[in-house]
C-alpha cells in the first residue's frame, strides 16, 4: 500500500490523470478511510487517507478501455499475499490477460511493497510477472 500510495500521489501532484482500479478507500481522504486502514496490513501508518480523489475519472468499462488501449501506461500493485502465495496472474490480478494482450511490456509496470519475509527467490509473483512487466520490489536485501 506505501508505494501504491505514494505512486498515486506524486503523479497527481504531477498533473497526471490516474485511475486506480480497483479503488481502495484506505488511500483517500474521507470519511471511508479511517474505517478502512484498519482492515490493512500497516494499520494506518502515514501514507493512509492523504490522496484527493481525481475530479473526473471514471472506473467504468475498465477492460474495454485496456482493449482499445485507452491508457498510456498499466502499472499493477502487488501485496504480501500475491507475493508469496501466487498461482495464476490471469485469475488474480483484475484485467492482467487484458493488459499483457494489449499492452507491450515495456507499457506494464509492476510494483510490489510487500515487506521481505522471505528469500527474494521466494517471491512468485516475481517469477510470474517480470517477463510480462517492468517488475520493481521494494525490499529486496541484496
Amino acid at each position: 500500500t506505501l508505494f501504491r500510495s505514494t505512486i498515486i500521489d506524486g503523479l497527481r501532484d504531477l498533473g497526471v490523470d490516474v485511475i486506480d482500479v480497483p479503488r481502495r478507500a484506505e488511500t483517500y481522504r474521507g470519511p471511508e478511510c479511517e474505517a478502512n486502514k484498519s482492515n490493512t496490513y500497516a494499520k494506518g501508518w502515514f501514507f493512509f487517507c492523504k490522496t484527493p480523489e481525481s475530479v473526473g475519472i471514471s472506473r467504468d468499462n475498465i477492460a474495454a478501455r485496456i482493449q482499445n488501449k485507452e491508457f498510456d501506461l498499466i502499472i499493477i500493485s502487488i501485496t504480501d499475499t500475491l507475493t508469496y502465495h501466487m498461482k495464476d496472474p490471469r485469475l488474480e490480478v483484475p484485467h492482467f490477460a487484458d493488459i499483457t494482450s494489449n499492452y507491450p511490456r515495456d507499457r506494464v509496470i509492476t510494483i510490489n511493497d510487500a515487506d521481505l519475509i522471505r528469500p527474494m527467490t521466494d517471491d512468485v509473483a516475481h517469477s510470474f510477472m517480470h517477463n510480462m512487466s517492468l517488475y520493481f520490489k521494494r525490499e529486496t536485501h541484496g
